[in-house]
């Protein structure tokens, strides 16, 4: 870059304290892109700890550290735990979404909220997103809660394909499948693609 080594000194203390976040499970921020970067320093670190290391890098005759093997599983591991595990999470986190509003609504078809419905939704959401649902049906005229939740619908379809395409398309079908059946109602999936197409 052309600037002298006062200007490209780096606190390693920060560093070190940031990798050891990463181990703690506490460092998932802006840095993580795939694989973060502090991931690979740690990586780096767990070589530096090993055997190869010391005798192809340091040229020693000693069989100090750990094998290669070990630190292999060390890296899966942080990978595993930082990188999959996240991404995972938000995945299931995007399913659940999609099948609420997928089942929201399946129950409005017929322009009612009936009790025996209700409690289909707190049995399968939970009391809190039946509380939920009730609050924007009751806070504003049938159109304007019927095209919320047009648009909210829309958009966890869009968002679980975005982030896991391929599961996507089969977990709609597969709730597509429950909902009717749970809710007896016919031709859902029709009926989403026709309320989705009258809001663009």
């Amino acid at each position: 870059s052309g600037l002298s080594s006062a200007y490209l000194r780096y606190d390693i203390s920060a560093l070190m304290q940031q990798i050891n976040n990463v181990h703690k499970g506490t460092y998932l921020s802006s840095e993580s892109t795939h694989p973060s970067w502090l991931i690979r320093v740690r990586a780096l670190q767990f070589f530096s700890m090993s055997e190869m290391y010391n005798k192809e890098i340091l040229e020693t005759n000693n069989n100090l550290g750990d094998p290669i093997e070990r630190v292999d599983e060390l890296i899966y591991n942080d990978l595993e735990s930082f990188i999959d595990k996240p991404i995972r999470k938000e995945i299931e986190d995007s399913k659940k979404d999609l099948s609420f509003w997928i089942h929201i609504f399946a129950v409005l078809d017929d322009d009612k909220f009936d009790k025996k419905e209700q409690e289909i939704i707190k049995q399968e959401f939970g009391e809190k997103q039946l509380n939920k649902i009730k609050k924007i049906l009751t806070s504003s005229n049938k159109e304007q809660s019927r095209n919320f939740i047009n648009s909210l619908l829309e958009e966890k379809i869009s968002g679980l394909a975005h982030i896991a395409p391929k599961e996507s398309q089969i977990f709609y079908r597969n709730e597509i499948n429950n909902a009717e059946r749970k809710l007896n109602i016919e031709n859902l999936e029709s009926k989403i693609v026709l309320s989705i197409k009258k809001i663009k």
